[in-house]
């Protein structure tokens, strides 16, 4: 678990696009483009919450882009830019509740790493759905 945390601290270059209910980073790593997409949506039960995913574009063409796994063995480079990038946004927004979900079954361990990691550094509980196919990380700020 260690060389994981520390592969999550090297991370890549990115730019970033901030506005008042959404944030948008991008970055590239051999040839395919990622980002991060932060979206504010105001519930009338909840309140308001942030949604977060983070997306490949394998070409130029695919606009929308894949929560898939991209099979290029860069996820640990990912990842590290994901966390570096998800610091911007919480340090930014300092958000009051977001969420993100782990849609992969393989990608799983390395989200509760990620999740914890965050929960830990920025004072949020996480709260967890479990399902058969994927994740969803909850958290709230303490």
């Amino acid at each position: 678990m260690k060389k994981i945390i520390e592969l999550m601290d090297s991370p890549v270059p990115f730019d970033d696009n901030i506005e008042s209910e959404s944030y948008i980073a991008t970055f590239i790593i051999e040839g395919i483009e990622y980002t991060f997409n932060a979206l504010l949506i105001n519930n009338f039960v909840t309140g308001a919450e942030w949604i977060i995913d983070f997306r490949a574009h394998e070409s130029t063409d695919d606009i929308l882009g894949s929560t898939d796994i991209t099979g290029t063995g860069n996820e640990f480079i990912v990842f590290a830019t994901i966390a570096a990038i998800m610091k911007e946004f919480l340090a930014h927004y300092d958000p009051e509740k977001f969420y993100f979900t782990a849609k992969e079954k393989s990608r799983v361990r390395l989200y509760d790493i990620f999740a914890q990691r965050i929960a830990k550094e920025w004072n949020y509980k996480i709260e967890l759905d479990r399902g058969l196919k994927s994740t969803s990380y909850h958290f709230t700020r303490r």
